[in-house]
């Protein structure tokens, strides 16, 4: 790694070089010849440039009407230029409220950007999910699993991104006083002098990871029509998840070695200073021979681009057997690959937009199943009757509970092909003639500590349904042995193990995700009801589960829900690793702690019992057993290691530092289950505001 110091500015006080940044800028060096018909856009600049210079001499007219005009561009150009303009989000007009995260416009939901500066406020955000290359989860050096899970659903916030500007900036040609001469030319310079390339910029309030290069990669497809134009449109709408490859996206990934950060804007900054807080020179104009650029030669910036845009033009020939397989594979296996998945994706949606027209479908009195023409009559396998009876019983008596935030991210309603939940909008269900009976919950095994006392019968009837399908050896999935066979707890031919817990689900489809936190032994996962479509996809590769379960490793394996019209219950049963390994099981009559609590839990428990001396007047501070509710206890009340959202003097050299102690009233956003209230109030502060949103 090389670092270059370009410029030195006074520090600002509360700078932060990440998230005070307001606008990103990178560049990738594109060469011409990945763009067929390319050699026309470096005939066309050539001639430009020489018309330039010709049209700068000292005894060119420079009347009006005298000057020549420029010769047209190729049509590849403005194909190059059309894909460009596809990538850049469009700037909504909003006059009723520009401070609006989710507008409505035509209808359609728009999301916006709050907190940018000026104008930039309403570029709109797009889901750019399907152009990230973060597995769903991220491995140790050791090969073992990572407790950090990075997701790239559709219902992440950070997949929701704004391109300002895609455009071309600059055009380059490799350096002709290359010191890597041909010796077949004599020593007279590099043979591939001659190569242009072309310099494109991509502006943005952030970027997930290898963005640019997936647009790069797609703008090239698009450009040599192998993708239709509207790609983009296509592939950045949330309900649209491109099956992933490997854990990561199938969108093109353009070759590394081309792109570089060529700058950030700090907007707010540059407001209080009055001024840029570093220099930056936008390039727009040839870096190797235009006499228009002399006068930018003690420029850093531009010296710093230059020297790497060269660097990169003498790698060519180092690079050029890679990208050359890269630029056939993407022609002929990626690119057909995509288009048949939008072919699938246009096909399906035809097909629903018809049958809807056809039988005029409406929400309010229309009955799920003439939806989509299957018949509630056909009666499920009497293996399934019990389960069937009881979760229909559930949704008739309006008691299907909500869904929680952290999973309603992971869903989308399968009947509006839309998120069915996020930070603004709570996940509610469009489902015809069941409003609000949708969704996910989990319940846990009897014979684990847990409150099941709303639906006693059906989870009974779900985990001794469990216990049958495991006596008829499910399926299991053929690629799970090249997973940690050590930590699922059983080899492959061995039986399966009875599970805690099981997720019930009610006509919503999972994005592509994997389960959080790490699970002892393989997930069973089978679909039930009288539905259309609803594969569940594992890896790449779809399942037919209706009743007939399949075991997966749900924790490194990404999984996901195809479209379906109908209604679809489906049942996950599975043993989390911080449930099993964690419950210390008594069978003693002992009454000092509960049979089978959580360490979690008797810890939190010693702790409220400990700071309830400091709120004396309150009433004991209750939580709910095998949750985060303990977790949280443990962060806040824990004496020894300190509250952790309390900053200690020294931190950020003493900037930052917080503590509630001392002020005369504490707002808390965010109250949960009102622990750090109770905190504040031992620590002497006379009023505490809460809020809970949720």
């Amino acid at each position: 790694l090389n670092a270059e110091v370009l410029s030195i500015s006074q520090k600002t006080p509360l700078f932060h070089a990440e998230t005070s940044c307001t606008q990103r800028m990178y560049h990738y060096v594109l060469p011409l010849e990945w763009l067929i018909d390319g050699h026309d856009i470096s005939s066309w600049w050539h001639r430009r440039r020489l018309d330039d210079i010709a049209s700068s001499g000292p005894h060119q007219p420079r009347g009006r009407g005298q000057t020549q005009s420029s010769p047209p561009p190729p049509a590849v150009l403005v194909r190059l230029k059309q894909a460009l303009k596809q990538v850049e989000s469009q700037t909504v007009d909003i006059t009723s409220n520009m401070h609006s995260t989710i507008s409505e416009t035509g209808g359609s939901v728009v999301r916006m950007g709050p907190g940018r500066f000026g104008s930039l406020a309403q570029k709109e955000r797009r889901c750019w999910h399907n152009f990230c290359s973060s597995p769903l989860s991220s491995n140790n050096d050791d090969g073992s699993i990572s407790s950090m899970r990075i997701s790239r659903g559709p219902s992440q916030e950070h997949v929701w991104r704004a391109i300002d500007r895609a455009r071309i900036v600059d055009f380059v040609m490799a350096d002709n006083h290359d010191t890597n001469a041909d010796e077949t030319t004599g020593g007279k310079g590099n043979k591939d002098r001659d190569v242009v390339a072309v310099v494109l910029e991509f502006r943005g309030d952030g970027f997930v990871t290898q963005q640019v290069r997936h647009i790069m990669g797609s703008v090239v497809a698009m450009t040599n029509e192998w993708l239709p134009p509207t790609f983009f449109q296509v592939a950045t709408q949330p309900n649209v998840c491109l099956p992933p490859q490997n854990g990561t996206t199938t969108v093109p990934l353009a070759p590394p070695g081309r792109l570089y950060l060529a700058g950030a804007r700090y907007h707010f900054l540059d407001l209080v200073r009055n001024k840029q807080l570093f220099s930056s020179s936008i390039v727009t104009t040839t870096t190797t021979t235009n006499s228009s650029n002399t006068g930018m030669v003690d420029d850093p910036v531009f010296v710093w681009r230059s020297k790497l845009q060269s660097r990169i033009l003498r790698d060519r020939a180092r690079m050029k057997e890679a990208e050359s397989m890269w630029w056939q594979e993407l022609k002929d296996v990626t690119a057909p690959q995509i288009r048949s998945e939008l072919e699938t994706i246009a096909t399906a949606a035809a097909t629903k937009a018809k049958d809807q027209e056809e039988k005029h479908i409406k929400k309010v009195d229309v009955s799920p199943i003439e939806t989509c023409g299957v018949h509630l009559e056909s009666p499920p396998p009497p293996l399934f009757e019990t389960t069937m009876s009881l979760l229909r019983k559930v949704v008739d008596t309006s008691l299907w509970p909500k869904t929680s935030l952290a999973r309603s991210r992971n869903l989308r309603s399968p009947s509006t092909n839309g998120l069915t939940g996020n930070k603004r909008n709570p996940m509610t269900s469009s489902f015809p003639g069941d409003f609000g009976q949708s969704g996910s919950f989990t319940i846990v095994n009897k014979d684990v500590p847990s409150d099941n006392a709303v639906f006693p019968e059906l989870v009974q009837a779900i985990f001794e349904l469990e216990r049958q399908l495991v006596n008829q050896q499910p399926r299991r999935m053929v690629n799970t042995t090249h997973h940690d066979n050590e930590s699922l707890g059983h080899d492959d031919t061995s039986r399966r193990m009875l599970s805690t817990h099981c997720a019930v689900n009610r006509n919503v489809a999972f994005t592509p995700h994997l389960d959080s936190g790490e699970g002892n032994g393989l997930s069973m996962i089978v679909s039930l009801g009288d539905f259309a479509g609803g594969a569940f996809v594992v890896e790449g590769d779809d399942y037919d589960i209706r009743y007939k379960p399949l075991e997966f490793d749900g924790w490194k394996q990404p999984h996901w829900t195809q479209p379906f019209e109908g209604e679809r219950f489906s049942l996950v049963w599975f043993t989390p690793k911080d449930r099993s390994d964690d419950i210390d099981i008594k069978h003693d009559n002992s009454n000092d702690d509960k049979v089978g609590e959580r360490k979690e839990d008797r810890k939190a428990n010693d702790l409220v019992r400990a700071h309830a001396a400091q709120v004396s007047s309150y009433p004991l501070l209750k939580f709910r057993p095998n949750s985060t509710d303990a977790l949280v206890i443990n962060e806040i009340l824990d004496s020894e290691k300190g509250c952790a959202y309390e900053l200690r003097s020294g931190w950020n050299n003493g900037i930052h530092e917080f503590s509630p102690q001392g002020h005369a009233c504490v707002l808390d956003i965010g109250a949960h289950i009102g622990v750090f209230a109770r905190f504040a109030l031992g620590l002497g502060c006379p009023h505490v505001i809460v809020y809970e949103p949720e």
